[in-house]
């Protein structure tokens, strides 16, 4: 992408964090502050690396998006971000591998809150339709996760529009990254209603 493009989908994610802020702080009664530091796009062979690593341990929220413009999304919660937001949203020490139902149902519905709002603020940017998916939850390495996302949507992905996105909740700072996952033809169209929006 351009830098004004890149720029873009920076400015979508900030209004896509903003609501998803709102919604957070009402879930836990706390003050929810989500930035967007940057956007930019990678190969789905990297997304892998930009979470840390192949073998490095995440949550990832999954889900697929149908609509104008068809794609997946992952979000990338690094097990100590999971960890500490599984603590505000049930008030209890989650389990090792995020196990109990409970824990992997806040997680899902936590990832329904974030896609949504994301998904909320491409859709009035681009002026396109995006319908979600109910998300799904796994817990496993970085590498294992994209893996299975690929393998169980069925489709071949190419290109990772990528979100990192920041909390900060009671003064604690806690990453996470939000992937848009599109194949060659949604990519492309994606880059040219943008293009036309830039013009």
């Amino acid at each position: 992408m351009s830098e004004e493009q890149q720029d873009a989908f920076k400015e979508i994610g900030n209004i896509g964090a903003g609501h998803a802020s709102t919604a957070l702080s009402e879930m836990i009664n706390k003050r929810v502050t989500m930035v967007v530091p940057r956007a930019y796009v990678v190969p789905i062979r990297r997304v892998p690396e930009v979470v840390g690593g192949y073998e490095v341990p995440i949550v990832g929220i999954y889900l697929n998006v149908s609509g104008d413009i068809p794609g997946k999304i992952l979000i990338a919660l690094p097990a100590e971000t999971a960890r500490y937001l599984v603590r505000e949203l049930l008030g209890e020490e989650p389990t090792p591998e995020f196990s109990a139902p409970l824990e992997q149902s806040a997680l899902e519905e936590l990832g329904n809150i974030i896609s949504g709002s994301y998904l909320s603020a491409l859709g009035e940017f681009l002026n396109r339709r995006f319908v979600p998916s109910t998300p799904s939850m796994a817990y496993d390495m970085a590498g294992a996760v994209v893996d299975l996302i690929v393998i169980e949507l069925g489709e071949r992905v190419n290109y990772a529009v990528t979100i990192e996105t920041r909390f900060v909740i009671a003064s604690c700072s806690l990453s996470a990254q939000f992937f848009f996952l599109l194949d060659e033809e949604s990519y492309r169209k994606v880059l040219e209603v943008i293009g036309m929006y830039l013009k």
